[in-house]
């Protein structure tokens, strides 16, 4: 499935904020 760029990067930025979080 294809997805947006922005969709990428928001969901790279979320897991990035995740993991700092931990």
């Amino acid at each position: 499935a294809w997805i947006s760029l922005k969709e990428f990067f928001l969901a790279d930025a979320n897991t990035v904020l995740s993991a700092t979080m931990k």
